[in-house]
């Protein structure tokens, strides 16, 4: 899949992740973890369909080696997907 640098910034930007308050699994602080779900404007898939946001987010990931989050992650499964070393509440 060919995309632009404008592409890929537009799609990792909307890749959010927010605590959720209140809500715990085996003592860890969930997080949620979402994408827009919106089509993205020039990438499209083999058969022709547009490709949504989310979708090549989630290649952009799995191209720099890293897993996609799902919609509900604890810190540490994040940190593990994301690579991510710094502190999270």
């Amino acid at each position: 899949m060919d995309i632009s640098a404008a592409e890929a910034v537009a799609a990792l930007e909307s890749m959010k992740i927010s605590h959720l308050k209140g809500l715990k699994k085996a003592n860890n602080n969930l997080y949620g973890c979402s994408n827009i779900d919106v089509l993205s404007a020039a990438v499209k898939h083999a058969d022709g369909e547009n490709v949504t946001l989310k979708e090549l987010c989630d290649e952009i990931l799995r191209a720099c080696g890293l897993e996609p989050l799902n919609s509900l992650d604890t810190a540490s499964t994040i940190r593990r997907k994301l690579k991510f070393t710094l502190a999270m509440q």
